[in-house]
């Protein structure tokens, strides 16, 4: 598992864990998510005026 945050990525390691806390939503969000996607994303409700196109392609970075 990698963890994008920002332009960084992370991702766990020997002495380098990492995890990943998910809300109620988050769960069912992921339950839900077609078999064929591996990426799943947030954005803050300020990040509401950056066009759809901008998000998809921060992701697929």
């Amino acid at each position: 598992m990698r963890v994008k945050v920002g332009d960084q990525w992370f991702e766990a390691g020997p002495g380098r864990p990492l995890m990943v806390e998910l809300t109620p939503a988050d769960r069912r969000n992921i339950e839900n998510m077609a078999e064929s996607a591996t990426r799943y994303a947030l954005f803050h409700d300020a990040d509401a005026a950056v066009p759809s196109e901008r998000k998809y392609d921060w992701m697929a970075e």
